[in-house]
């Protein structure tokens, strides 16, 4: 659905001039959950990290210097990523406290 719009978003003026090397730097990696896709991940965003493979299909290593995470969903799912976030020791963004991880509850 949002797929075309995702893809177009490294060719936007303004997020271009915002973000130098965007194309380079941005990486979109569809993940379902409930049944098999063509061209995506299938296993839940905690079993990707937890045993690397989602760091295997980015290219890139998750690490607190480098990485910064947003999780944004139904509340379980947000509670389940933070919790395996923590055991990879990233920590919460707070007001006075640097971090690595920031939350949005969908709802």
């Amino acid at each position: 659905m949002y797929q075309d719009q995702i893809q177009q978003f490294t060719g936007h003026p303004l997020m271009s001039e915002l973000v130098p090397n965007l194309a380079e730097r941005f990486r979109y990696i569809p993940v379902v959950t409930r049944e098999k896709a063509p061209n995506c991940l299938n296993e839940r965003i905690t079993t990707l990290l937890a045993n690397g493979e989602l760091s295997e299909v980015t290219g890139l290593t998750l690490d607190k210097a480098d990485s910064r995470f947003m999780i944004c969903g139904n509340p379980e799912m947000v509670t389940d990523v933070r919790n395996t976030l923590k055991k990879m020791g990233f920590s919460p963004a707070r007001r006075n406290t640097p971090g690595e991880v920031a939350v949005e509850n969908y709802w």
